[in-house]
């Protein structure tokens, strides 16, 4: 795969979690515990119910990895990108992304403060393809795209196909959880920069959306509801994919 963008956000109030010094040494030392290696720095955000004031939040970065923490005012935000992505590598590396979540909540929920239950929890997985990789374009627009008046396949030069359903999680102490399960594929069209090299690029991009409700926002979220739900996830995710990439990827 050309590129694959993964992204965990756990929703919630995190408004005290300013990048004081002393906050941000305690979490620091927590992640080391943990075998989470990462930077500290900054970053601005403006919350416009809570006025224009810019506040000053804490981020982590792991520049080797590509990883990014962000403890934003109404969220906890953890991002992964993975380049040139190997096809045969994507489980291993979706895994190793769920422990690496696992470690950082766990790491929060440890210091001193605790960490804030969260309301809402979300997972995405977006996959880029190399034209190489796939099957022709055209094919792939009829496979997924509805046919609309005036739309002929070889003038569409980009689309985009979502559904969405809603599924209850397996695990026994999230039985009562309803998530929703959104799928997306598209052709893109555009420019990739990829150290410095800009790529142009025609291609198909999956992305895989698995959150809880919006109508169901009360703080319960804690670190085991957050470790079942991405055991669930994974298990979603790696079956969705794995039905995908067999429809689009081209059988050398």
């Amino acid at each position: 795969m050309l590129l694959t963008n993964l992204q965990f956000i756990l929703f919630g109030d995190y408004k005290k979690y300013e990048a004081d010094q002393e906050r941000i040494i305690s979490i620091l030392s927590k992640f080391i515990e943990n075998g989470v290696q990462v930077i500290p720095t900054t970053f601005q955000q403006i919350n416009p119910v809570m006025g224009l004031k810019a506040s000053e939040r804490i981020m982590f970065n792991n520049s080797k990895e590509n990883y990014s923490v962000q403890i934003g005012i109404d969220a906890i935000q953890i991002q992964k990108t993975l380049p040139k992505i190997k096809l045969y590598n994507y489980e291993a590396e979706i895994k190793d992304f769920m422990r690496t979540i696992k470690k950082i909540i766990k790491s929060l929920s440890d210091t001193q403060e605790g960490l804030n239950l969260g309301s809402r929890i979300s997972i995405v997985v977006e996959n880029t393809y190399n034209t190489t990789e796939i099957v022709e374009l055209n094919k792939i627009y009829e496979m997924f795209s509805n046919s609309i008046p005036n739309y002929s396949i070889e003038e569409t030069f980009e689309w985009n196909t979502r559904v969405v359903k809603r599924l209850e999680l397996s695990s026994v102490n999230l039985k009562d959880e309803i998530v929703n399960f959104v799928n997306e594929v598209s052709r893109i069209n555009g420019n990739f920069n990829s150290n410095g090299e800009v790529e142009e690029l025609d291609t198909i991009q999956t992305k895989v959306d698995i959150n809880t409700l919006y109508i169901k926002n009360d703080n319960r979220i804690d670190l085991k509801f957050a470790s079942e739900f991405l055991d669930d996830s994974l298990e979603l995710l790696l079956s969705q994919h794995k039905s995908l990439e067999g429809m689009i990827v081209e059988n050398k």
